[in-house]
Parts: structure tokens; C-alpha cells; sequence
């Protein structure tokens, strides 16, 4: 694999936290209760705590169905393809958020909404206007989009 496409793989990472990223449950009700994505899929008891063992049982999940040469080892092309299942997944979620109604498309007004509704979140001082310390700033636990 060419190293700019490991590069471009890392900088995705970087620039696209999902701290930024919209509720991916924009329709559902305020009342309905959600839990986060990660705790909803490895909770493996389903007690409502993750634990380092369920973490690193995806983990191993994870790396065996990676690795394709059975060699105990992530060459760059496993780890690529690793990740690029997982964002995947992450891009579909995005994908139906942003399509807002739900039509298979997203308008350019749809994908301007998700810029709205960071600055909507975000800006603390309602200056219209995102600082560093704005964007840095986590969401309330238990608080979506």
C-alpha cells in the first residue's frame, strides 16, 4: 500500500473525531433513551458498563478477522482494511443522519445543516462563530447533537 494512503488513513482519523460529528439519532424522540454507539455494540453482558475485557475481546475479534495470513501481525494492508470496515459503518451511520428526509440523497441544504447544528452546539457565546476553545469542548454525557 502506497504510504500516502496510510497517510490520508491517519489524517481521517484526525480531522474527522466523532466529537464533531452530528447525532447520528437526529429523528429519534428526545425521550427515547440511547446509548453510545461503542457501549451499545460491545457491552457483551449488556450491564451497561464497558469493560476492558469486552474492549479488548473486540479487539482480538478485530485482529483476527484482519489478519488474513494468520501470522499474529497487521501488515499495512490488514490494518487499512481494518479501519476502512470500521468507517465504513461509521460513514452509512452518517449517511442516513445526514439525510435528513431520508430520500437516498443528501442536498447540499442537508449537508449545510450539519455545519448549523455544530455551530448551534457549540457556540457558547452564540457569536455565530466557532473559537478553538468551542471546538474543543466535549458534548454533555448523555447529551446528543
Amino acid at each position: 500500500m502506497p504510504i500516502t494512503s496510510l497517510t490520508a488513513l491517519r489524517a481521517t482519523a484526525i480531522v474527522l473525531p466523532l466529537s464533531v460529528m452530528p447525532s447520528v439519532h437526529a429523528a429519534e424522540p428526545a425521550s427515547v433513551p440511547r446509548l453510545p454507539a461503542l457501549l451499545a455494540a460491545l457491552d457483551a453482558d449488556q450491564d451497561g458498563r464497558l469493560t476492558l475485557a469486552e474492549l479488548e475481546a473486540d479487539r482480538e475479534r478485530q485482529f483476527a478477522r484482519f489478519d488474513q495470513d494468520r501470522d499474529g501481525r497487521l501488515t499495512a494492508a490488514e490494518y487499512e482494511a481494518l479501519w476502512l470496515d470500521a468507517a465504513r459503518e461509521r460513514l452509512a451511520r452518517q449517511f442516513r443522519a445526514d439525510d435528513r428526509d431520508h430520500d437516498g440523497n443528501i442536498t447540499l441544504a442537508e449537508l449545510k445543516q450539519r455545519s448549523m447544528d455544530l455551530v448551534r452546539r457549540r457556540d457558547v457565546d452564540k457569536d455565530g462563530a466557532l473559537t478553538a476553545e468551542e471546538l474543543r469542548r466535549h458534548r454533555p454525557a448523555g447529551k446528543a447533537g
